[in-house]
């Protein structure tokens, strides 16, 4: 939500979960945007955080290409529901066909997820296929 100062008490009262207020200077809005646009990962070595084009964990910093920091943020937002195989593959750049390319995709993602996690295979019961109906990030 925005308005001005004297309303956003009102706002949060309501159940507003974000208050902008009027009028709003572009380093705020920036420094909002990039707040919102970080997911945090909680492992048993620690925490990755997502943003940026990197995983930044324990294990170290590790690069993600633009459709893999999109799927892995829409896995995140969604979690513990399932995204559609679909959706994913529209998120990661991947056509369904041939049928193994968004698997194969999901394969590379886990792999960098260990990576920054510093843990091998954590993320294969983490990142898991829901027979041929999606993914889900537990």
């Amino acid at each position: 939500m925005f308005g001005p100062p004297e309303l956003a008490e009102d706002a949060f009262g309501a159940g507003a979960s974000e208050y902008l207020c009027v009028p709003w200077t572009l380093a705020e809005l920036e420094a909002r945007i990039r707040r919102i646009s970080v997911c945090r990962i909680a492992v048993p070595s620690g925490t990755i955080i997502v943003g940026g084009g990197v995983l930044d964990g324990p294990g170290g910093r590790v690069p993600l290409g633009k459709g893999e920091q999109a799927s892995l943020y829409m896995l995140w937002q969604k979690r513990p529901s399932s995204i559609p195989r679909e959706a994913l593959e529209k998120s990661f750049g991947v056509s369904p066909h041939p049928s193994r390319s968004l698997d194969e995709a999901i394969m590379r993602l886990r792999k960098k997820l260990d990576e920054a996690a510093g843990i091998s295979g954590l993320f294969r019961t983490r990142l898991v296929s829901l027979r041929n109906n999606g993914y889900v990030l537990k």
